[in-house]
């Protein structure tokens, strides 16, 4: 307190600093934060929209309710939302975007507008069609910082000698089902890729064990399950089939929620798989040591009664 009795102020600077930083850390906090000052409003509204979500029809939890700091829009909503701001506004604040079930033009114009997204996911693009293989989104692809991308359609392909997979990191494919090792061949080639996913649908052991020998900068490939019985009845073949660390299965009950939740800085199936590795790479350096240990006690066998067997008057030195 000042003298007079009036509450010291903070620096406006260091005061947002502070609400920025509650913001980042709790946002189960920033609707209460948005209430507190205009201010206040203006310094962490940025916060809650810098991750984007539109979806349409239901999650596997069977509905589409988030929590009140996660704005899931619908694709009737979406346009109302790109419209209430400048196109500034989404160019400075969102970096994670995740648009399914949006029609094709539509996420072409949110993807212009967003055109800083590093994290991307498209999932069911109505109206993307086999014959032009999805040129508007592709250009707009190109355009964009991405680094992490998830991308499923219900019609056509990707193709994967596109500019904008040079640049990516994280590689999210549940729509694959080819067989073909030509068809994936072209990940080998993509010098950033590190971390690759599959649905529970695509479990092709000779696809999975060519693309862990042929990309080298590969150290995490996991397969996803959403059903427990299904996890239960494939991960040990799977497993067996794949002999190597860096291959993961995993079960996500809710891949909304785990994109959400890794968005805004917290433990996705990505975090969990990259744990997984090291626990993997762990067993296998303990084999090979009781391995190791296994032969030198077998070679001191094999020692001690080859002197046995020798002539007599042999002695050791």
């Amino acid at each position: 307190m000042q003298p007079g009795g009036q509450p010291r102020s903070l620096p406006a600077d260091v005061e947002r600093c502070i609400f920025e930083s509650a913001a980042y850390l709790h946002p189960e906090c920033i609707p209460s934060l948005l209430l507190v000052a205009r201010r206040v409003n203006l310094w962490t509204e940025h916060v809650l929209h810098r991750v984007l979500t539109a979806l349409v029809g239901r999650n596997s939890k069977g509905t589409v309710v988030a929590p009140n700091y996660i704005r899931r829009h619908s694709p009737r909503s979406l346009p109302i939302f790109l419209d209430s701001k400048p196109r500034e506004f989404f160019h400075s604040h969102v970096r994670h975007v995740r648009l399914v079930g949006v029609p094709l033009a539509e996420m072409v114009r949110t993807l212009s507008l967003c055109d800083e997204t590093t994290d991307l996911s498209l999932w069911d693009v109505v109206g993307a069609q086999e014959d032009d293989n999805n040129t508007p989104l592709l250009a707009v692809l190109g355009t964009l910082p991405l680094q992490r991308l998830s991308i499923y359609f219900r019609r056509g392909a990707m193709d994967f000698s596109s500019p904008f997979f040079v640049r990516l990191t994280h590689l999210d494919l549940p729509g694959a089902h080819s067989d073909r090792w030509a068809d994936w061949e072209p990940l080998a080639l993509l010098p950033q890729l590190t971390h690759l996913s599959f649905s529970e649908d695509f479990h092709s052991t000779p696809i999975f064990k060519n693309l862990l020998q042929y990309c080298p900068s590969l150290q995490a490939l996991v397969v996803l399950f959403s059903a427990p019985a299904l996890l239960n009845l494939l991960a040990g073949v799977l497993r067996v089939g794949v002999p190597d660390a860096r291959f993961v299965v995993l079960l996500v009950l809710d891949r909304d929620e785990d994109w959400e939740t890794g968005a805004r800085g917290g433990e996705d199936y990505w975090i969990l798989a990259e744990e997984e590795v090291v626990q993997n790479r762990r067993r296998v350096r303990r084999n090979d040591i009781d391995i190791d240990n296994d032969r030198a006690g077998l070679d001191r066998d094999e020692f001690v009664l080859s002197l046995a067997e020798s002539p007599a008057g042999c002695q050791i030195a």
